[in-house]
């Protein structure tokens, strides 16, 4: 529509008064002062967004306007939690605050991807772990990118994402129940990636099962598939500890060799 208007503006058949001479033009030195005080500006402006996001409030009066800010606040409480976290995304690297994966994480992932495209063929990247493990996630950035690197939503598309929650209401007292629902999932996954959002810490009760939906060393389990496992607002300390206290065998076994945990790069 945008570009409809703008066709309807045509050029005018007038002549110019005159051609612009380069020579006659002003030129202003830039005031070194006013720039820095601008930029500082800005950067309270961008932080006072990134508060608004989070729940906070602004550090600045006005955004530009002042009636920007009651918006800001309302689509803060709307916006969908991948977009959201692209919008921090986009303000921290126009604050100059590179938030990237490294590149070890992003060609592993890009393998993954390229793997699970081929069906997980056998012989294709044999020598890559089959889970990936994200936490300490709590703005939902690095959760983004990672789903970014493995194409998630072509992925989804494509019927190769099987996506489930371990919360409360999953059978975490019992070891057989868990990991027959476990491996049911995981049998639903065609192939492709099983997303496994924990937001029950009693899961690492049983780090056999997380650790064997990777290992895949039985060919009777009937699965062949990359795990996705993503700690839902428990610190990554947290979940070690309680690991190592209750499965700490189990769980470096599943961290030493069939576990990838994507951090920011420092």
């Amino acid at each position: 529509m945008l570009t409809e208007i703008w066709d309807e503006l045509k050029e005018p058949n007038i002549a110019p008064v005159s051609e612009v001479n380069l020579d006659q033009l002003n030129y202003f030195e830039d005031n070194a002062k006013w720039l820095s005080r601008r930029k500082d500006n800005l950067l309270k402006e961008l932080q006072s967004i990134l508060n608004i996001l989070d729940g906070g409030s602004p550090i600045v009066k006005t955004i530009n306007v002042s009636k920007y800010v009651p918006s800001l606040i309302k689509i803060a409480n709307t916006l969908p939690p991948t977009d959201k976290a692209y919008l921090r995304m986009w303000i921290k690297a126009n604050m100059g605050e590179d938030i990237v994966l490294n590149d070890y994480w992003k060609n592993q992932l890009a393998e993954v991807y390229e793997h699970i495209k081929r069906d997980c063929a056998p012989g294709d990247y044999d020598w890559n772990r089959r889970g990936i493990i994200v936490a300490d996630d709590e703005t939902g950035e690095l959760l983004a990118l990672v789903k970014g690197a493995l194409k998630y939503e072509e992925l989804y598309a494509a019927g190769k994402v099987n996506e489930i929650t371990v919360d409360k209401h999953w059978p975490l007292d019992n070891f057989d129940e868990c990991w027959k629902m476990l491996l049911s999932e995981a049998r639903r996954t065609n192939h492709g990636l099983l997303v496994v959002n924990v937001n029950d810490i009693r899961i690492f009760d049983h780090c056999w099962c997380i650790k064997q939906l990777a290992k895949q060393e039985d060919t009777a389990l009937k699965f062949n598939e990359y795990v996705l496992l993503v700690i839902k607002d428990i610190p990554w300390t947290q979940v070690k500890e309680y690991a190592n206290e209750h499965n700490k065998g189990e769980f470096s076994a599943m961290m030493d060799c069939f576990y990838h945990r994507v951090y920011f790069e420092e």
